[in-house]
């Protein structure tokens, strides 16, 4: 399984559109405010994709 890294709004990261495989983690970051759900700051690429979902939600 490939995940590729999608545009991360309200977050920065040097990734956008890099392919990982199954298995690899990613650090994430949000800007000020903001932040991964369950105040993660990392995801994995998964069998089903990203977990969590590299989106950035106001905390």
């Amino acid at each position: 399984r490939k995940c590729y890294f999608p545009y991360l709004e309200n977050g920065h990261t040097p990734y956008h559109g890099v392919k990982f495989v199954q298995g690899e983690s990613v650090d994430v970051g949000c800007h000020a405010g903001y932040g991964l759900q369950n105040a993660q700051t990392t995801v994995t690429c998964t069998e089903s994709g990203w977990s969590p979902t590299p989106r950035c939600i106001r905390v």
